[in-house]
């Protein structure tokens, strides 16, 4: 997937709510940008993807329950093992914009279907 755009379209043709998701609160997390947006989104679908299985299950579990602490932690952990920070500057303005985006996230959708259809549209 070579861009935004064509991410958030991919994702829409999935579910339609998720699409809107992305090109609202998913760049209102980021003030618009687009970039940074993907790299996030494609930063926090790698880390997901390399979890155990039980550790997916236990974050599906708890994340409409994590505060905003655990949610900032939770993002240092994606960017920094996806390389965010280095790719996009200020490390506490990444990490908080990520958690914004992911709490969002986690509070509208079931979070391991998101990444699983994300990994496939970041594929496609």
């Amino acid at each position: 997937m070579s861009d935004w755009d064509s991410f958030t379209s991919c994702m829409e043709s999935k579910q339609t709510d998720v699409g809107d998701f992305l090109r609202n609160a998913g760049l209102q997390a980021y003030n618009g940008s687009k970039d940074q947006a993907f790299a996030a989104v494609k930063a926090a679908t790698a880390w997901y993807s390399q979890l155990d299985g039980k550790v997916k299950f236990a974050l599906g579990f708890a994340s409409k329950k994590l505060g905003d602490a655990a949610w900032k932690r939770l993002s240092e952990l994606v960017a920094s093992s996806g390389g965010l920070v280095a790719a996009a500057g200020g490390a506490a303005e990444v990490v908080g914009e990520l958690a914004v985006m992911l709490a969002a996230l986690a509070a509208g959708f079931e979070i391991g279907v998101f990444f699983t259809s994300a990994a496939v549209c970041i594929d496609a």
